[in-house]
């Protein structure tokens, strides 16, 4: 069985998320303004998160449906080659027709 070593793409973009919209709700939090003021750094945050998201999301969905048809492309290409070789293997090994003897 193989060990996972290190951390996928995935994984370490989702702790850097996590990361950045803690650091920047402490940030807030924490910072003197009044309430309202807080409220629209929070909101204004919130806003650009969820456009960083989205703007991730698209690049993982673009690099995906690149995968998908190159896999698609080398799963046809391998079926074609396959189906050559059996359809050339099973011509090889065809018997000829004997015609039956005449009475």
């Amino acid at each position: 069985m193989s060990e996972k070593n290190g951390a996928t793409f995935i994984e370490v973009g989702l702790a850097f998320l996590l990361g950045a919209v803690t650091g920047a709700a402490l940030g807030i939090l924490f910072a003197p303004a009044s309430g309202a003021e807080t409220r629209k750094k929070i909101k204004d945050e919130i806003s650009e998160l969820s456009k960083d998201m989205k703007e991730k999301a698209e690049e993982l969905k673009d690099k995906a449906e690149l995968k998908y048809a190159q896999i698609k492309e080398k799963a046809q290409a391998g079926f074609e080659q396959a189906k050559g070789k059996f359809t050339k293997g099973f011509k090889s090994t065809e018997t000829p027709q004997l015609k039956p003897e005449e009475e």
